[in-house]
Parts: C-alpha cells; sequence; structure tokens
C-alpha cells in the first residue's frame, strides 16, 4: 500500500512540476496493462530518488549515454512527460524533488487514502490462512500471531527439495468454538501472506458421506 500511494504522490509531483500536463486524468482513461506499466516505470525512478547511490552504480561503464537506459528502464515516463523528464534530470533535481515528493505525500496522499490504509490494515489481521494443494507457497514454512484469532500456522513438513501442499491453522482457545464462522467450509477466497497472493480453502475429508454429519478437520489444505 505505501509503495503504491509513493507512486501516485511521484506521478502528483510530475504533473504539479509541469512536466506532465494532466498526467493523473489521462492515465486514468488508459487499458489497466499500461498503468500498471507506468506504475512500474515510476518505481525505477523512486528508487533513484530515495537512494543517493542508485544513479552512479546504475550508470557504471555507461560512457555517458544515458539515453539508451532512459529508454531501457523508463521509456513511458519518458513518452508521458514528452521527453522532460529523464533519469539524469532526477538525479540532477533530486533534493527539490524529494522534497516536493514529501510536502505531497503528507499533505494529499496520507490524508486522502487514510481510510484506505486502515481498511487494508483491518483485512490483513482478520484473513485465514489455507493453501491449495495448486497455489503451495515456497518458503513459506511457519507464520506466527496471524492475526487476532490466530494462535499459529504449521507448514506441512516436507523435505528440502519439496513444496508444502497444505498448512494447518491453529485457533486461539478462546475461538475454537467459532470455527465455522471463521473457515468456511466451501468458500475459496484470495489471500496475503507476506505480499504474496494464494488461494485458500478449507479441508473436508474425502471419505465423508452423504448421509454422515459434516465433520470439519481443523487442518487446512
Amino acid at each position: 500500500m505505501i509503495e503504491s500511494i509513493q507512486v501516485i504522490g511521484f506521478l502528483f509531483l510530475l504533473e504539479q512540476n509541469h512536466y506532465a500536463r494532466n498526467l493523473i486524468s489521462s492515465l486514468v482513461s488508459l487499458p489497466d496493462a499500461f498503468i500498471d506499466a507506468v506504475a512500474n516505470q515510476t518505481l525505477v525512478c523512486l528508487s533513484l530518488l530515495f537512494y543517493k547511490d542508485y544513479y552512479s552504480s546504475m550508470f557504471v561503464g555507461a560512457n555517458n549515454n544515458n539515453n539508451n537506459y532512459d529508454q531501457s528502464l523508463i521509456p513511458l515516463i519518458i513518452r508521458v512527460t514528452g521527453g522532460r523528464l529523464s533519469l539524469n534530470v532526477i538525479n540532477q533535481n533530486r533534493k527539490s524533488l524529494l522534497d516536493g515528493l514529501t510536502i505531497i505525500l503528507n499533505d494529499v496522499c496520507d490524508p486522502a487514502f487514510e481510510d484506505l490504509c486502515a481498511r487494508a490494515e483491518r483485512y490483513n489481521k482478520e484473513k485465514i490462512l489455507a493453501l491449495e494443494r495448486e497455489k503451495a507457497i515456497e518458503n513459506l514454512k511457519k507464520i506466527r500471531r496471524f492475526g487476532e484469532v490466530i494462535e499459529e500456522i504449521v507448514m506441512q513438513e516436507v523435505e528440502e527439495n519439496e513444496q508444502p501442499l497444505y498448512a494447518r491453522m491453529v485457533l486461539k482457545m478462546c475461538y475454537v468454538s467459532k470455527m465455522e464462522q471463521i473457515v468456511r467450509r466451501r468458500s475459496r477466497n484470495k489471500f496475503t501472506i507476506n505480499g504474496k497472493h494464494v488461494w485458500a480453502r478449507k479441508y473436508v475429508r474425502k471419505n465423508l458421506t452423504s448421509s454422515a454429519s459434516p465433520h470439519i478437520s481443523k487442518s487446512l489444505s
């Protein structure tokens, strides 16, 4: 969320500093794929803005021909600004741009996105984890204290070269009686874990008969 806000703030900065007129209103009318590409290239600009040594490390051995780097790294930024912004321009005006971005983030973006940030934080705290067999997460072994109701998430133990196929969720004792409300058996939802997305559902034993009363395992797959 913070990274997205910084991207929007930087685009506002370009518009405010006359690098690109009506940039925001123009972008929102374009396809999502184009907007995503602009956002990714904006992250390159932000890296250059935030990290003082980024520019010198980027152009080692470039023989002062920075145009090739501009066209390969930020071609859409060059396009939407009509060539008025380049990596070299960002580097030369780093302090003023950084000061301007800070003001926009504090005075415009933070108040505008305060509600969204709060909702995103609540969403991440309340979501429950389960791993689909076809959507197993590499290197995710154990997550503790995931939200207010979860005691821990324990991944399946596997060999070093294998991926876990399911996870076991342990609720805090006071929430065990609410298992059915917290994790619905047939629901499939998209969850976010440490920035990674997974599709999740609750594990149900396959040998259940239609006449038997459903027993819901507390293991997740």
